[in-house]
């Protein structure tokens, strides 16, 4: 019995051993390698930049909005402020119904 949990220890221990052998081995290549090097490192902190930079000028700002208030409260129209206080929104009118809104939609004087 001690035979064997002294076996399958030296096994589990063989097994860790060989595991950190190939992670050093596989880092030491990874390290080495400078192409690997930029799609590791250079990739992920340049694509955002570039791809933000190029697609800026196509940000939409002050979408012209339609709120529609059912309740009428100070806090709604809080809510309503702050949206115009954006720099992407513009609130374009402020409807008492549903329908009133969708008009104005389809005349294309309010997005979506």
């Amino acid at each position: 019995m001690k035979n064997n949990e002294t076996h399958m220890l030296t096994l589990i221990k063989d097994g860790i051993l060989n595991t950190m052998r190939i992670w050093m081995r596989e880092y030491r290549l990874i390290f080495s390698d400078i192409g690997v090097m930029v799609i590791i490192f250079a990739v992920p902190l340049i694509y955002p930049l570039l791809y933000s930079f190029i697609y800026y000028p196509e940000v939409v700002r002050e979408l012209p909005i339609a709120v529609v208030d059912l309740s009428h409260s100070t806090d709604s129209r809080q809510f309503a402020r702050n949206l115009d206080a954006t720099p992407d929104l513009k609130v374009a009118a402020q409807s008492l119904s549903m329908g009133d809104a969708i008009v104005l939609f389809k005349k294309r004087e309010v997005r979506v």
